[in-house]
């Protein structure tokens, strides 16, 4: 019953031993620093593969790109061959890859001072020659970004491969596929890889006439803009919405111009924390830096207007003259546009003033006398001569005193006590006592028009006020919306943008 183990140990004993022979012939008289290849002219072809498996960081400030690739080459060795039939069907074996020929594959866009160790992956050798060698890298290269449409960027970072000693006579270099391998891919919180496409190049340098070939890994990111939305897009949105809400606080509060001021900081802070997140070039301005710059432009402006509109408010306390020509721009054209017109027509108007009604001629009280009354004019029952005589029983509660000024007789201050018996002449006299008297209620007098006359400055300077704001405003309005969707359209898909990324060899 052990004879069959024993068979299969027997046989396992022999395949390692002919396994260690094989590895002692072929290794006995090479010489691993002479190019694997029996005619020294041959050139050694080797072919180099990536796998992405995580970008680890992109840092836009410095321009540097750090990621863990997954290295393949592959050549084919001329002295590492034999025939399989001959030594127990061995068709391929591991070994060091320091005690075989390697390529000094280099990356030329390393910014790493440190040297990287690979010596402790071995290398796959196979019967007909070819071997392959595995490794995996953590890499930092340069990698130059185009931050036009930033946050909506995509980089194209280069992961450059090439020999640093042999030329292209000696080791031909080239990508062993189109693209690089991303199955293994770990997503990334903010960048979305699309694509890792291989480019070869061939280059003469000045100091050796062979060219020397290259090829060149572009890792096509797109930036996920979620981020930078929510923590920078949209908090300017809301500034510019509370500062078009903050031109609807009146004057008197003060607190307009301390409201644009507030709105001009935030926004610079939010161009620093954009500066901070930008790389240090002097090549593009962002699209959300400009757009950014428009906004904090248009803070500014509104800002301004805020002091300029509460000096214009309160030039009518000063009692500044309005100019002819701004009551015309200011009061009719812009006032029609800005659609204030009815508003300036109102709050001038001469009429619009509340004054004493009294009852028609036909309207009495219960006694038979006329009464005062909120729905009957007394200018106009005074002017059409509707009014009653005034009994001595009923004698009205006004002045009847007068100033030197008062056009009035003794005669008619005595029909209006009711010394006269004359009804007619009461009536008369009453009628031009209540005259005097509405005329000074509605300042008719010489104190009164002043003091209209200044009151209509005031309110005029309170709408040239209210005209200036309401055109900034509308202004501010258009131009936000238009600077928002103009940066909103200036931020071009990812697959679109990946559709004409052309690369180069950085």
């Amino acid at each position: 019953m052990y004879a069959p183990q024993i068979i299969s140990v027997s046989a396992h004993s022999f395949t390692y031993t002919t396994l260690v022979n094989l590895k002692k012939n072929l290794l006995s008289e090479y010489d691993a620093d002479n190019r694997p290849v029996v005619n020294p002219n041959h050139t050694v072809t080797v072919k180099i593969d990536i796998s992405v498996n995580q970008v680890i960081e992109l840092n836009a400030a410095e321009q540097t790109l750090f990621v863990s690739l997954w290295v393949r080459q592959e050549w084919k060795d001329e002295i590492l061959t034999w025939n399989e039939s001959e030594h127990a069907n061995i068709t391929s074996f591991d070994v060091a890859i320091d005690s075989i020929w390697n390529p000094d594959t280099t990356i030329y866009n390393d910014v790493r001072e440190e040297e990287r160790d690979v010596s402790g992956f071995p290398a796959t050798v196979h019967s007909d020659g070819k071997v392959t060698w595995g490794y995996p890298l953590i890499l930092k290269s340069s990698c130059l970004m185009d931050i036009n449409y930033f946050p909506y960027d995509k980089q194209a970072c280069p992961v450059k491969f090439g020999s640093w000693h042999f030329h292209g006579y000696q080791l031909d270099l080239r990508n062993k596929s189109a693209t690089g391998d991303q199955t293994s891919f770990v997503p990334n919180g903010e960048w979305q890889l699309m694509a890792a496409p291989a480019i070869r190049t061939s280059t003469v340098y000045g100091c050796c006439p062979e060219p020397y070939p290259d090829v060149t890994f572009y890792l096509i990111m797109c930036r996920k803009p979620l981020y930078y939305l929510y923590n920078l897009i949209l908090p300017c949105i809301v500034v510019l919405s509370m500062t078009a809400v903050s031109f609807y606080l009146p004057v008197e509060s003060g607190e307009k111009v301390s409201f644009g001021v507030t709105a001009v900081l935030a926004m610079m802070v939010f161009l620093q924390l954009v500066s901070d997140l930008t790389p240090t070039q002097s090549e593009v301005v962002p699209v959300l830096s400009m757009y950014l710059g428009i906004v904090l432009l248009l803070l500014c402006i509104s800002t301004m207007s805020s002091i300029v509109v509460s000096n214009i408010h309160f030039s009518g306390e000063r009692g500044h003259e309005m100019p002819n020509w701004m009551r015309k721009l200011v009061l009719g054209f812009l006032g029609t546009i800005v659609c204030k017109r009815k508003a300036i027509k109102t709050a001038l108007d001469e009429d619009a003033e509340n004054v004493f009604k009294l009852e028609p001629i036909h309207s009495e009280s219960r006694n038979g006398r006329p009464r005062l009354s909120s729905n009957g004019d007394i200018y106009d029952s005074i002017a059409n001569g509707s009014i009653y005589s005034i009994r001595d029983s009923e004698k009205p509660r006004y002045p009847t005193h007068f100033s030197d000024s008062n056009p009035y007789s003794s005669q008619d201050e005595m029909s209006l006590h009711g010394g006269s018996g004359n009804p007619t002449a009461n009536s008369a006299a009453t009628t031009r006592v209540l005259r005097q008297i509405l005329s000074n209620l509605k300042g008719e007098d010489c104190t009164g028009r002043e003091k209209k006359a200044a009151e209509r400055l005031k309110t005029e300077w309170e709408m040239v006020a209210v005209v200036i704001d309401r055109l900034v405003l509308y202004t501010f309005l258009i131009l936000s919306t238009v600077a928002t969707i103009w940066f909103f359209a200036n931020t071009p898909p990812c697959d679109d943008q990946l559709q004409r990324t052309r690369y180069s060899t950085q």
